[in-house]
């Protein structure tokens, strides 16, 4: 039998205590890592983060119990990390131009196409309300 741990909030575990980074599932004690957006997560639960990974521009968000990039940052789940979005987004899910969720200040979304233009393309209008485009009727 192990003998009991403390983990980092002091409390008692019977259980091997694992490094940052790394979680426990219990039984087995062997440490397996996070996920990478994490710096410390649950145990037995590799996505469920409790503190994030502050380097990587990310923030914690607490009811879904991750770590996504900050807003003008997407998730490069190949280089796991966070890269700017397109100028012209505020939220994207990729670099490019044509994967923004949301615009930059004084920029239209077109969601049909998740692109953001300063003045919306033919047969659509500039609607100032959500600074999307509207198409004409």
């Amino acid at each position: 039998m192990l003998n009991s741990s403390v983990d980092i909030y002091g409390t008692s575990s019977p259980y091997c205590v694992c490094f940052y980074r790394h979680y426990s599932l219990g039984d087995d004690n062997v440490c397996k890592p996070c996920h990478y957006s994490c710096q410390v997560c649950k145990a037995g639960d590799r996505s469920g983060c409790i503190i994030c990974n502050t380097t990587s521009l990310r923030h914690f968000e607490a009811t879904t119990a991750s770590c996504p990039c900050n807003d003008g940052y997407y998730d490069n789940n190949v280089t796991e990390e966070c890269q700017v979005c397109n100028t012209a987004c505020t939220l994207c899910t990729t670099g490019l131009p044509n994967s923004c969720t949301a615009c930059s200040p004084l920029h239209y979304l077109l969601l049909s196409k998740t692109t953001c233009y300063t003045t919306c393309p033919d047969f659509f209008y500039n609607y100032q309300v959500d600074f999307t485009c509207k198409a004409c009727s």
